[in-house]
């Protein structure tokens, strides 16, 4: 006699805003397994739909002029890059990354205001790691 039992896969979410300035260059990272690619995909306003900014290596035509995905697959790591960054880049930034049996995300709540402002990548990390939120004094 066989027993099947459901498969079910654990999904993990990390949240963490993220502000910076029109003109700048701001990266995402993302990890996932070595060797396995991510999609990412951005929610501009709360009511609209979910765009699929990269997946399967590729990132689609409507992103191709800004954006681009520094892939770096024997590390597993695939930073969305966005520059020039402009107002309309503000919203939601998800890559969803598999991890063999377990689904991972990180969400980003982009906002890109005009002004002296700018946010640091090293600072990014240190706050992704320790808080999981950017905390700007």
């Amino acid at each position: 006699m066989y027993v099947c039992l459901p498969v079910t896969s654990a999904v993990k979410e990390v949240k963490v805003n993220v502000t910076s300035v029109v003109g700048d260059t701001v990266t995402l990272p993302c990890q996932s397994s070595v060797n396995s690619d991510v999609d990412w995909r951005h929610k501009d306003t709360p009511t609209s739909g979910v765009y699929y900014v990269y997946t399967n290596g590729v990132v689609y035509d409507i992103y191709q002029q800004r954006f681009s995905v520094n892939r770096r697959p024997r590390q597993g790591q695939y930073g969305l890059v966005i520059s020039p960054l402009e107002l309309n880049d503000s919203g939601l930034y998800i890559c969803i990354g598999n991890r063999g049996i377990s689904n991972e995300s990180i969400v980003y709540q982009l906002t890109v205001i005009e002004g002296a402002y700018s946010l640091s990548f090293t600072y990014l990390i240190i706050e992704i790691v320790s808080t999981g939120n950017i905390v700007h004094n």
